[in-house]
């Protein structure tokens, strides 16, 4: 070729020239980028995939764990235990591979998350772990009474609490005290492990991560939850079975369906007297009874809202439970004890002037024992757990006359009925001990049965737990909604509650919050158990709540109105350390009825949500009610976390919205951002 036409075919254009050298670099270039990605994600993707695996192992065995538990399977417990342990450290000697994407923002939250998660984890198996060696201790107590020498036969596991000797007792109760310092470190440790759950942000996990590790963080909260309840009532169990000192109870049974602030209308009174773990007396009777041989004036005038919807002036032990703190309750009972002799009179063993304690029971006990032993019969009348509140309401209130039993003592079947309970646990084997226990922990958790202690320092135990029935005190928000059945019968059996409390933070002079009521009379006719429901209702608030409008009281009922709905005063007043409404209201048969409450709430509630974007509300629950509650939170920000979570598709937004049953006192935290 000429060197002119060499020129001629030089591209013209030196860009042109370089096209197919960069398009052949290209393909490397995104290779090079996928491969270092791949390098650096490696790490990321090899300890999540490991981490779900081995969580996944730590779920299954932990699952087995409890299983054993509940067959009283301790040591196979242990076992399984440590399963858990082992995959629980080989995921999180997996999850340092993720280490050095720690100070990605997004990621790096997610991963922090986690370490907390192992955290808390690894102190939760700790916990477990003791009191698993704690309950082998206790259990060791029961096996040295059963294989005592002087125990003949060789039928250890089938003896029963009533075919002990005192003596016999009393080793229990020691093998129980000794293994309380070693329940009691596990409570410790459980406690450490429930502040490292407060730090997990759980609604940020990555979903995968989540679904894998959330379970075993419910379960050994669960866990920990329980043994906590169990800690408590083994400590207090001494103390309350007569070891090392005797102890007299003066004992309430009230009945939820026939509400009552502190539980339920007082039907029977009876005093019960333990020593050295044996129940030595007991007596019980009609509270008319009691009623009949009191002073009229003993109590004082009865509170107003009785006068005034009871047309009644005296203040008998039937109304006593008036104020919904168990505590005022017990103190005027037992005073009213005292004064008449009663006590003295009902314990045989010893002269008793004053209680040591009062219990409360709801009926929701004796159903939970009776599916415990099985059908008891008396008196010709087969008593069940399904049936138990039907047969024992007929039999006091239309089945006594049939039978020719005279009115005052109508209510005699529930004493025999309760003894028959009570031999027939008695008898029960050693090996069902741990069941009956367990039903008593549910009882304590749920209040159907409330314990106020005179001695000071087991008074304030129950008071720290729950299990005395005594008004708490809330930092910044709490509701407590209180009702009591005037002259309704058994009304509250059929009636579907429902509480719906809303706040909203939209009005610049300070929070607005209203509760509403939504009560349904679900049976349709008047009967000799049903009628109408007339109900003196208690919103209890923080102090300082400033009421702004109310909408449903009544003055009186239909009947007594004439067909006419006759609207009726809201009381306001101050009881507790709390802001009272209270308001009479009534709900005929098959309709359902509003009532609400609008106000102002203090400042003390505001300021917190201002000044830390946090907002707190404790619900106390009413002992024996079945309310379904319903909050509608609106705090003018984005909520950032909250405890209980809502659900998933309220995420997101300025509202907290969720419904729950008060089967319990519930606590909600909610910060905003």
């Amino acid at each position: 070729m000429k060197p002119m036409d060499m020129l001629h075919a030089l591209p013209s254009d030196p860009a042109s020239a370089r096209e197919p050298l960069t398009r052949a670099r290209w393909p490397w270039v995104v290779s090079g980028i996928v491969i270092v990605s791949g390098l650096l994600c490696a790490p990321l993707a090899y300890g999540v995939i490991g981490t779900i695996t081995h969580a996944r192992l730590a779920k299954r065995s932990l699952q087995v764990a409890y299983v054993q538990m509940g067959g009283l399977d301790f040591k196979g417990a242990e076992s399984s235990l440590q399963v858990t342990r082992t995959e629980l450290l080989a995921a999180r000697s997996l999850w340092q591979w993720v280490g050095t994407f720690r100070a990605i923002p997004w990621v790096g939250t997610h991963i922090r998350s986690i370490d907390h998660l192992f955290e808390a984890g690894s102190i939760g198996l700790d916990s477990a772990s003791e009191m698993l060696r704690a309950a082998l201790h206790v259990q060791a107590a029961f096996d040295a009474v059963s294989h005592a020498p002087d125990i003949a036969l060789g039928v250890a596991e089938h003896r029963s609490f009533h075919d002990l000797s005192r003596e016999e007792k009393r080793t229990v109760l020691v093998g129980i005290d000794q293994a309380l310092p070693a329940i009691r470190a596990a409570r410790e440790k459980a406690l450490i492990a429930l502040e490292a759950w407060d730090r997990i942000p759980q609604d940020r996990l990555f979903p995968p991560l989540r679904t894998a590790l959330i379970p075993i963080t419910k379960a050994l909260a669960t866990f920990r939850d329980r043994s906590q309840v169990m800690v408590d009532l083994a400590g207090l169990v001494l103390p309350m079975m007569g070891y090392p000192q005797p102890k007299t109870y003066i004992v309430l049974l009230q009945n939820a369906d026939e509400m009552r602030p502190t539980g339920g209308f007082i039907g029977a009174v009876g005093v019960m007297r333990f020593d050295g773990g044996e129940l030595t007396d007991q007596a019980f009777q009609d509270v008319y009874t009691f009623d009949r041989s009191a002073s009229s004036t003993l109590l004082g005038s009865a509170p107003e809202p009785l006068k005034r919807e009871l047309g009644v002036d005296a203040w008998y032990l039937r109304d006593s439970n008036w104020s919904p703190d168990a505590p005022q309750t017990a103190e005027r009972i037992s005073r009213l004890f005292q004064d008449q002799g009663w006590l003295a009179a009902s314990v045989s063993s010893t002269h008793v002037d004053l209680a040591d304690g009062v219990i409360f029971l709801e009926p929701g006990v004796f159903a939970s024992l009776l599916r415990f032993t099985g059908p008891i019969t008396v008196y010709g009348t087969t008593f069940s757990a399904d049936g138990f509140f039907e047969q024992l309401q007929y039999a006091v209130e239309v089945g006594f006359v049939k039978q020719g039993i005279p009115v005052e003592e109508r209510k005699k079947i529930m004493v025999t009925l309760g003894n028959a309970i009570v031999a027939r646990l008695a008898d029960e084997p050693a090996r069902r001990w741990m069941d009956l226990f367990d039903l008593g922990l549910d009882a304590f958790v749920h209040r159907d049965v409330m314990v106020v202690m005179r001695d000071p320092s087991l008074g304030r135990a129950f008071d720290v737990r729950g299990w005395s029935g005594r008004a708490r005190t809330a930092d910044q928000d709490e509701l407590w909604v209180v009702d009591a059945n005037l002259a309704a019968l058994k009304t509250d059996g059929v009636m579907s509650k429902e509480v719906h409390y809303s706040v909203d933070a939209s009005d610049p002079v300070g929070l607005v919050a209203t509760v509403r009521l939504n009560y349904t009379n679900t049976n349709r006719a008047i009967t000799w158990k049903y009628t109408r429901y007339r109900d003196y209702v208690r919103v209890f608030v923080p102090e300082g709540s400033e009421l702004i409008s109310s909408e449903g009281a009544m003055a009186k009922d239909l009947n007594q109105g004439q067909g006419r709905v006759l609207p009726g005063q809201v009381d306001v007043m101050k009881d507790l350390g709390k802001t009272v409404f209270g308001a009479f209201w009534s709900i005929e048969p098959g309709e359902t009825r509003s009532l609400s409450f609008t106000y102002r709430l203090p400042p003390r509630v505001r300021t917190p949500l201002l000044e830390k974007g946090m907002y707190t509300i404790l619900v106390q629950k009413q002992p024996g009610s079945k309310q379904r509650l319903t909050l509608e939170l609106r705090l003018g920000k984005k909520i950032k976390e909250a405890m209980p979570s809502e659900a998933a598709q309220e995420y997101g937004d300025d509202r907290y919205r969720a419904t729950m049953d008060v089967d319990t006192d519930k606590m909600i935290q909610i910060k905003v951002e």
